[in-house]
């Protein structure tokens, strides 16, 4: 068994207290402080020892968490082996049935901030079937962009106080998301939910869920962050092709998201070669590396020319999980210098400190996207400081993405830390 930091066996106690007295918990300590470890260990007591439970997490770490739990002195097997302690992924949870537990386990919860997409619906019914379930929701970043994204887990903990779904959601989206009615064409009208409001009182109803600890207060000798932004003049037609997509209305207008989207693409296709050579003058002396993309032509772009000069790792959503694990095993035991992937794909329930130095090729539009993905190399076990490059072009869709997450991650930072 791994010896715990003191924070992880307080943890440990806390969730396994909880247990015998509530409905659930959010484990909400920042990325890097072993979660799934605490998790593990608690679910190991004595208390919780002998427990049906279904852990319900991403695909790429299913055997991650069965690996954990088996350091933990616990047996538990990945679906469609169901065992006492079965270990699901979300895509896979449709197909479990009625299965009954006694614990529910939410790896990355904020993985259900969606209300109305078919992830959540499982996930919510998984729920409601086992009413009696102890829910223990796992995730670093609880807020990924707005208050919205908090509904279905507060939902999930405690429907009484939120009252009927539809009703519930209204009441809270008005209440906390300063939800207003807008109209997106002539005769559409919708309810804004993308603000926020009465941020205090909501973090008050957040606060008797939540265990958060930061890496400043319980490691204060866990390596430092750096970050750097790297700016690339645009060439040739590039800045011609730049002139034309800011032309395009602001982020905050609804109807030209996908336009943006596709200049933020554009852009990263167009910057792919040069952000290879950056990465490639930078091993000249880093011996290992982490590269995020967002696109998976733009990921395919920068392997191809990678791929001449140095050794690398790519891992992609059409991977099985144990492809995806092993991959990451594989960066980790240096046998090659680059780890390539999406932050989607991978910037979630990885290690990869074997690196201290990671670049991303293109930006995420979420800052807890953003902050996932940095805490694969700055977790316990690394044991440098730590660097991170945005590679931007000048005057592209890269600096309004900049803009926005720092708005954003104000608003996070309101809510979780007040």
């Amino acid at each position: 068994m791994k010896t715990l930091y003191p924070f992880q066996v307080a943890g440990v106690k806390e969730i396994v207290q909880r247990f015998t007295n509530a409905r659930g918990v959010i484990l909400a300590d920042e990325m890097g402080l072993g979660k799934t470890v605490q998790v593990a260990h608690a679910l190991s007591s004595r208390k919780m020892s002998g427990k049906r439970v279904l852990v319900v997490a991403p695909g790429s770490v299913t055997y991650s968490w069965a690996e954990e739990l088996e350091n933990a002195g616990v047996v538990a097997t990945v679906y469609p082996e169901v065992s006492t302690i079965t270990v699901v992924s979300y895509s896979m949870l449709a197909h479990v049935g009625d299965l009954e537990v006694d614990v529910i386990v939410l790896d990355e919860a904020h993985f259900v901030k969606e209300r109305k997409s078919e992830r959540t619906r499982w996930v919510i019914a998984l729920a409601f079937r086992n009413p009696e379930a102890f829910l223990i929701l796992v995730t670093g970043t609880p807020i990924t962009a707005r208050p919205a994204d908090l509904w279905p887990m507060l939902y999930m903990l405690d429907p009484q106080r939120w009252g009927p779904w539809k009703h519930g959601w209204l009441n809270y989206a008005r209440r906390y998301c300063g939800g207003k009615e807008v109209y997106i064409a002539a005769r559409t009208k919708i309810l804004d939910t993308r603000g926020a409001s009465n941020l205090e009182e909501l973090s008050a109803e957040l606060s008797p869920w939540l265990v958060r600890r930061l890496k400043r207060d319980v490691l204060p000798d866990l390596p430092v962050k750096t970050r750097q932004v790297v700016v690339m003049s645009a060439t040739g037609g590039e800045a011609a092709e730049l002139r034309h997509w800011n032309e395009f209305a602001p982020l905050e207008d609804l109807e030209k998201i996908p336009e943006l989207m596709l200049a933020r693409h554009m852009t990263a296709l167009r910057k792919a070669d040069r952000a290879c050579e950056h990465v490639l003058q930078t091993l000249d002396s880093q011996e290992f590396l982490v590269v995020f993309a967002v696109h998976l032509d733009v990921l395919r772009k920068l392997n191809a020319k990678l791929s001449r000069k140095v050794s690398t790792v790519v891992v992609t959503a059409s991977m099985t999980p144990q492809e995806r694990h092993e991959a990451a095993q594989r960066f980790q035991a240096g046998e090659c210098r680059v780890f390539l992937s999406t932050i989607k794909v991978a910037g979630t329930g990885v290690t990869l400190t074997r690196a201290d130095m990671m670049q991303f090729a293109e930006l995420e539009w979420n800052p807890s996207d953003m902050n996932q993905a940095e805490d694969r190399i700055h977790r316990i076990g690394q044991r440098h400081p730590v660097l991170y490059q945005y590679i931007v072009t000048e005057g592209s869709t890269d600096a309004h993405v900049a803009r926005m997450l720092s708005k954003k991650q104000n608003v996070i930072d309101t809510i979780l830390e007040e």
